[in-house]
């Protein structure tokens, strides 16, 4: 998946909500290609994202 992708499903579940500058922190931390995890399951690239889908 993209990072577009990723970041057009993360604005549609904001859609409605206060995320005024939200949208560009999450980016600016890395979110978008952050593991879940360091040492268990969800540590590949990108895991963080996956799971907050879940």
């Amino acid at each position: 998946m993209t990072l577009e992708t990723k970041k057009d499903i993360m604005n549609d579940f904001m859609a409605g909500t206060e995320s005024v500058g939200i949208m560009e922190w999450l980016e600016s931390i890395g979110f978008y290609e952050a593991p879940a995890s360091r040492a268990h399951h969800g540590n590949f690239p990108g895991a963080l994202f996956d799971h907050s889908l879940q």
